[in-house]
């Protein structure tokens, strides 16, 4: 009988390929030279959008024992020379696994997995599963594991070699296309082997053919084709009606606009470049199934320091679900999918982050402890009082002590200007040795105050005997009549305490009504006598997250309005 007819369906024509939202991207290269012949055009790209990116050469290239002995670490070392001409200064890694017995690898799935929730990886670059070569196939049968098993991947990108692959995305590499020659050229003994240089022109070239409007008029042209699968099993819950992923820098223009929309706030892309500027951790995002942005949970990257000791610890930020996203109930909603995607493989004991803390909203709070991924903390503080000059206080503020204490606001136009702000935070540490604090540097204080792209802040200093004792930020708030001391470095506590009045006398010299500061408890019960109002409370992750530090430091915890993201 005759074979019966095919049924297939026909492929449809790629789409090119977003460099920008792979994000944080592993590839994985079976034997040298697959680095430039499969990916070397993607390469480029990855280093020309400035895309975090981690080359793994999985085998140690002695060519399945055909080649003389020491041809691996040549191999190696010819692999080095291609990447630094398309990715200079890219993370490498050598597994050194044996050269054609990689189907062999009973571990090799694991190593994948391994590799890429070290790197964090939200994208992965693999050989094309069916490609004839048992290695190449091998490989890419183990990223396909890895896209099935591990939470926060987001996609996975085959390449092809020897067989060709059924393409979805397409990549103009005609720029590049020099740079993909020029390294292909160090792999000087696989060249002596095939004429390699022929076959991967030929192949660009044939590719090029599918890019969108070429026309036989048009120059040589090459591209690189691939196939993009997404991860479609980004529901922490079964029952959610949301996919989430990890936030990269090309949801930026979505996000921007929902927290317009949510906030009512003027955000712009200059906000986003400040706030987000680590490339590693941006957050959380959560789509619909068409693929609509319904939430964003960001994240800021601290260092805290508990006991002398550095805590890598992480800022809960910016949470906000859309309009259309708000009907669906809370136990799989939009809100928990992404605090769960985020805080379960980042933060806790053994994670990246031992620590998170935030500082919501009394109904994002409350949400947060009625679906377990928070745990309510100490509260926080607004502080006031009638702004009054320094010589009608008690104490320091006698008229002779004027002689001893001075104070004068200072300009600011680099970090060097804010070098004396180090060895004050230093002593700062000393004399709150039992609590929690979170860095307040000169590097991060030139961010957080002098870059800030909207709100406009004053740097304040406090002489004693000539020495600088404590020095402070200041934020004046027109609308309200209210000076505020937004953050502060200190000597000691009494250096602390000439700074607030030394900051109350720059309230009343400005003609406010009012100086203020806003704080967490532990800070407040540290103030003079004033009016204090209770705002809201710290949030900590919740006990199932495992983040034991948190029982160590709750009700230790000394922070200002410069610890949130919002004053």
């Amino acid at each position: 009988m005759p074979d019966a007819p095919l049924s297939q369906r026909a492929l449809s024509p790629p789409e090119r390929l977003d460099v920008e939202a792979l994000g944080r991207t592993l590839l994985l290269i079976p034997h040298p030279d697959d680095e430039v012949i499969g990916c070397g055009g993607l390469l480029t790209a990855l280093a020309g959008a400035g895309q975090p990116a981690c080359v793994a050469l999985v085998s140690d290239g002695s060519g399945a024992g055909e080649l003389p002995e020491g041809t691996a670490a040549i191999r190696q070392r010819e692999f080095r020379d291609a990447l630094e001409i398309l990715y200079p200064g890219c993370e490498q890694q050598y597994w050194k696994l044996p050269d054609g017995a990689l189907s062999r690898e009973s571990g090799l799935a694991g190593a994948v997995v391994e590799a890429a929730r070290h790197f964090r990886a939200d994208t992965l670059v693999a050989p094309w599963p069916r490609d004839m070569h048992p290695d190449h196939a091998a490989l890419g049968a183990a990223a396909q594991h890895a896209l099935e098993s591990l939470p926060g991947l987001r996609f996975l990108l085959s390449y092809e070699t020897w067989s060709p692959l059924e393409a979805n995305r397409i990549l103009d590499i005609t720029e590049s296309w020099p740079r993909k020659t020029r390294a292909l050229a160090c792999h000087v003994t696989a060249l002596q082997a095939q004429n390699y240089d022929r076959s991967m022109e030929g192949l660009a070239r044939h590719r090029a053919l599918l890019l969108p409007g070429i026309s036989a008029s048009e120059t040589v042209r090459y591209a690189e084709a691939w196939h993009l699968q997404e991860q479609d099993r980004g529901r922490v819950n079964a029952s959610a009606r949301f996919v989430t992923r990890p936030a990269c820098q090309a949801d930026a223009g979505a996000i921007i606009t929902l927290f317009r929309e949510v906030f009512g706030a003027g955000v712009d892309r200059a906000w986003w470049d400040w706030k987000y500027c680590h490339p590693d951790w941006i957050g959380t995002v959560a789509l619909t199934d068409d693929q609509q942005l319904a939430g964003f949970y960001g994240v800021v990257p601290r260092i805290g320091y508990w006991q002398g000791q550095e805590v890598p610890l992480c800022q809960m930020v910016d949470s906000m679900v859309a309009d259309h996203s708000r009907t669906a109930s809370r136990s799989s909603g939009a809100f928990l999918e992404m605090c769960l995607r985020f805080l379960t493989p980042n933060v806790g004991d053994g994670k990246p982050f031992a620590l998170a803390c935030g500082f919501p909203n009394k109904r994002a709070m409350r949400a947060g402890e009625q679906l377990h991924v928070y745990q309510r903390g100490e509260g926080t503080v607004r502080w006031s009082r009638p702004a009054q000059p320094w010589h009608r206080q008690p104490g320091p503020s006698r008229p002779w002590q004027r002689l001893v204490w001075r104070a004068r606001t200072v300009p600011v136009e680099s970090v060097d200007d804010l070098s004396w702000v180090d060895p004050l935070f230093k002593s700062m540490r000393a004399a709150l040795s039992d609590t929690l604090l979170l860095e307040r540097g000169a590097a991060y204080w030139y961010w957080r105050f002098r870059r800030h792209p909207q709100a406009p802040y004053r740097f304040l200093q406090l002489r004693r005997l000539g020495r600088i004792v404590a020095g402070g930020v200041l934020r004046q708030r027109d609308e309200e009549g209210v000076l505020e001391l937004v953050d502060a470095v200190f000597q000691d506590h009494r250096a602390f305490h000439g700074l607030v009045k030394a900051a109350e006398h720059e309230a009343w010299r400005a003609g406010l009504s009012h100086f203020q500061v806003w704080g967490t408890e532990r800070l407040v019960a540290d103030l003079p006598v004033g009016e204090a109002v209770r705002e809201g409370s710290v949030a900590w992750p919740d006990q199932q997250f495992n983040a034991s530090l948190v029982d160590s430091v709750k009700g230790h915890f000394w922070a200002m309005g410069g610890d949130t993201d919002f004053r």
